[in-house]
């Protein structure tokens, strides 16, 4: 549950870093609204595609609670861990405003039910005096992949090679 957590957070902080790495070109995230020396930019497409994120997350939380609660919630947890997974590996495959859009709409889909199928195992295994010391276990490992996420990022970003940072 904490490396789940932990890896949650750690795309948060890692698709702000790769804003530094190129990845607003890359995408065409970055739009020239006024030509010339210099030229001014907008990142409304950045925040468009951040913002969606949070779109799906509130339209997954529903779904994903009720599948903890009617199903065994292990597995729900599993599956949503895997397709998940899965959805953030297809981040290297968008190549585009609509990709990425499509993309983090999905993820963010899929990772709303994470916390609410690890509150409903929590409750199947632990008194309710323990929960708020196994809950807030997990809760710590946001900010500690915050601490390294920048340190990673820098240097995948630093790489030499015939891939973009």
């Amino acid at each position: 549950m904490i490396i789940t957590f932990a890896l949650q957070y750690y795309d948060k902080g890692v698709y702000n870093q790769a804003s530094l790495f190129g990845f607003l070109d890359d995408l065409n995230l970055r739009v020239e609204v006024k030509p010339g020396p210099p030229p001014v930019y907008s990142t409304l497409r950045y925040s468009q595609a951040s913002m969606i994120f949070y779109c799906g997350y509130i339209a997954g939380v529903y779904p994903a609670t009720v599948l903890a609660q009617k199903y065994r919630s292990g597995r729900v947890c599993g599956v949503l861990v895997l397709v998940w997974g899965i959805v953030e590996i297809c981040t290297v495959f968008c190549h585009s405003f609509p990709g990425i859009l499509l993309q983090r709409f999905w993820l963010g889909f899929l990772e709303a039910g994470i916390a609410p199928t690890f509150a409903v195992m929590c409750n199947q295994y632990y008194k309710r005096d323990e929960m708020a010391l196994r809950m807030g276990m997990w809760f710590c490992a946001q900010p500690l992949s915050n601490t390294f996420a920048p340190l990673i990022s820098y240097g995948l970003g630093s790489i030499a090679s015939s891939l973009s940072g």
